[in-house]
């Protein structure tokens, strides 16, 4: 039993090993998409003028 219970904790711990480098690389894309929609609602959009697009408020 105590290399059945070895090899458990070993796929365990590279199961959330993937999942915490799955869970970063989405934290990362959904800054980087927050950073651009935010730069949109406060700078505005693409058509030459700074008005903004949309209403922005920061997350509580």
């Amino acid at each position: 039993m105590a290399l059945a219970d070895m090899l458990a904790r070993r796929r365990a711990e590279r199961e959330r090993d993937d999942t915490d480098a799955l869970a970063a690389d989405l934290k990362a894309r959904a800054d980087h998409v927050y950073a651009i929609m935010a730069y949109i609602a406060t700078h505005g959009h693409d058509d030459g003028t700074d008005e903004p697009c949309v209403e922005w408020e920061p997350p509580a």
